[in-house]
């Protein structure tokens, strides 16, 4: 029993994060998402601040700034590893926008009416 829990962490140490590529969801509109496969020794914040690191990094390979647009989160939980999804914009660095930006959490469910 012992060397089976000792090897499941050294599986859980070496696979990490599992980190999606930056993805263009739209004309100037990126996603980047991670999924952690540390469950709940792994604190959504350091998962956040890993994932917004890598989006401002992209921004400035290209010259500009990331604008955040929306965040969904996923906790952890019993079979469910915890995932930050994040979606931004590329703007320049004299744009307002990149003065103050906002943050929306993007609904987990849209409910649409017939009518």
């Amino acid at each position: 029993m012992k060397r089976l829990f000792g090897s499941l962490c050294v599986v859980i140490l070496l696979t990490g994060c599992a980190t999606a590529d930056i993805i263009p969801i739209g004309s100037n509109t990126y996603m980047i998402s991670q999924t952690s496969a540390g469950g709940v020794f792994k604190a959504m914040g350091s998962l956040k601040a890993s994932v917004i690191k890598r989006a401002n990094a992209f921004a400035e390979s290209k010259g500009k700034i990331a604008i955040p647009v929306a965040e969904k989160e996923t906790p952890s939980r019993p079979g469910q590893m915890p995932n930050y999804e994040y979606q931004f914009i590329l703007v320049d660095k004299d744009d307002p926008r990149a003065s103050n930006p906002v943050l929306k959490a993007a609904p987990s469910t849209l409910i649409i009416e017939n009518k």
